[in-house]
């Protein structure tokens, strides 16, 4: 029996089939280093079979990252509609799980697609990754803020608008991260993982004031953070 032989799919399973492929070859090798090519003879797929689910490796790159992105949601649902602890237990449950998720996913893979998501001329996929991230966690951070106030915990007229601006403070950051691994191995290389490591602070202490919380209470920061992202490999 010839092993190269393409295996029927349903749609929906064969377009996961290259979601996968694509995510392991572009965080094992690199975005620029992996062609359509290769991620079709990874999951042994004609081009028209390609096509037919993707427009461009730019396009199954977002794939990816919306995937990824859905399959955070799904992981920190459960945190908010948790009834242990009290709202604000449960907010830091939920930063410290995005924190655990991107841990998991690989710092290196994190870096590579966020490195081709922030070349100029992938800005359009850049707005709709950021669009996917705030549909998909605006709502969960709303409804644990919502407890929040109802709690007397946190004081806010609105809680879907508080949540809508922490996940724009967190877009803010995401711009020092792309900055900060363009900068990897340049001499601007100690100045951007400075710039980083504030952006990121600031982000903890401007949702803490939006929350009216005591200075440090919520962190989006985790031990050697900024080290890993600036010693990940550069594959480009």
């Amino acid at each position: 029996m010839n092993s190269n032989k393409r295996k029927n799919m349903k749609p929906e399973e064969r377009r996961s089939q290259l979601l996968d492929c694509a995510q392991a070859l572009f965080f094992g090798n690199g975005y620029e280093n992996t062609t359509i090519a290769d991620i079709m003879r990874a999951a042994k797929v004609s081009k028209g079979g390609f096509y037919h689910h993707f427009s461009s490796k730019d396009e199954l790159l977002l794939a990816v990252f919306e995937r990824m992105v859905k399959q955070a949601a799904n992981g920190l649902q459960p945190l908010a509609d948790s009834s242990v602890g009290s709202a604000l237990d449960r907010l830091k449950a939920i930063f410290q799980e995005r924190h655990r998720q991107i841990k998991q996913d690989s710092i290196a893979g994190h870096v590579i697609a966020f490195d081709a998501l922030h070349r100029d001329n992938n800005a359009a996929l850049y707005m709709r990754f950021t669009r996917a991230l705030t549909a998909a966690l605006v709502p969960i951070y709303a409804q644990v803020i919502k407890a929040g106030i109802d709690e007397g915990a946190f004081n806010l007229p609105d809680a879907f608008a508080a949540a809508d601006i922490i996940i724009k403070i967190s877009n803010t950051s995401h711009d020092a991260l792309g900055a900060a691994i363009s900068a990897r191995g340049s001499s601007t290389a100690e100045a951007a993982a400075q710039q980083l490591d504030a952006a990121i602070k600031i982000q903890g202490l401007t949702v803490d004031r939006l929350l009216d919380l005591p200075d440090g209470t919520i962190s989006f920061r985790w031990p050697d953070y900024v080290d890993e992202i600036m010693n990940s490999s550069i594959s480009d």
